[in-house]
């Protein structure tokens, strides 16, 4: 099976607040097949799409802030729509108690409404705080308990679930074909809670198992939905961390027997 591998845009902020052509250029010539958003740069949806589709990348994915999804909820849906987005996802919203965790739920619930008859999935992208346990569960588990979209998306982060202690192999497989599109982000061995130490180690040089991620997606019928990669910080120059990244993946990509 072919590796479908996007890139997280939020990984090279500073380079899109340059240029956004420029850089997504870059993008594509380290190998990426699409992009997942965290703000679209002041284009309008027609004029983005556009530039993706003369680079050769799929406008694949975008978090959108909760408080878009929230207050503006049909101006995100219009946008996802006529960008061609595969994937909307909540990248993080507040979940200290039940009611935080019942009006996310809410929220997400409502967009999904919208979003589902365009073909378009909707989702929740965890952090580790998520993995805090609430009345004995993951806060994570109470809040996709309450999501009423029967495909919903699970959003799991492989660095922050891993971060937060879990047995992120197990957890993943749980979650079935809620699972994915997953981030890939790497988690150094010498990480430490509380501090940026172990969170900008590149794909492939950390602890995440991505080869048995990678197997468990196969054997549950979410790898054809792909990866993103997602990169906290950079011990070499970006766009060389990110080209290497790529490879390692498509290296390590589970083949059809």
């Amino acid at each position: 099976m072919k590796a479908r591998i996007a890139l997280q845009l939020y990984s090279i902020r500073e380079f899109l607040e340059q240029d956004v052509a420029g850089t997504l250029k870059k993008v594509k010539a380290c190998g990426f097949d699409g992009v997942e958003f965290a703000g679209y740069y002041g284009y309008p949806a027609a004029g983005l799409k556009q530039l993706l589709t003369d680079l050769g990348l799929e406008p694949y994915s975008s978090h959108v802030p909760f408080e878009i999804l929230r207050d503006h909820t049909d101006e995100a849906v219009d946008y996802a729509r006529e960008l061609g987005l595969s994937y909307v996802i909540c990248p993080g919203a507040p979940l200290n108690d039940q009611e935080d965790i019942r009006q996310t739920a809410a929220v997400l619930n409502k967009a999904a409404q919208k979003l589902s008859p365009l073909g378009i999935g909707c989702g929740y992208h965890n952090h580790f705080h998520e993995f805090d346990q609430l009345d004995g569960q993951y806060i994570e588990d109470l809040l996709l308990g309450q999501l009423s979209d029967p495909d919903y998306i699970a959003q799991i982060d492989t660095c922050w679930i891993a971060y937060a202690g879990v047995d992120y192999l197990t957890y993943i497989d749980r979650q079935g074909r809620h699972a994915g599109p997953l981030h890939f982000k790497e988690l150094g061995a010498g990480f430490k809670r509380g501090s940026q130490t172990g969170l900008d180690v590149e794909v492939g040089r950390g602890i995440i198992d991505f080869p048995g991620v990678l197997d468990i997606m196969r054997r549950n019928g979410t790898l054809e939905r792909g990866v993103i990669i997602e990169q906290e910080g950079y011990q070499d120059e970006p766009f060389a961390v990110l080209k290497r990244s790529v490879d390692y993946l498509r290296g390590i990509w589970p083949q059809e027997a």
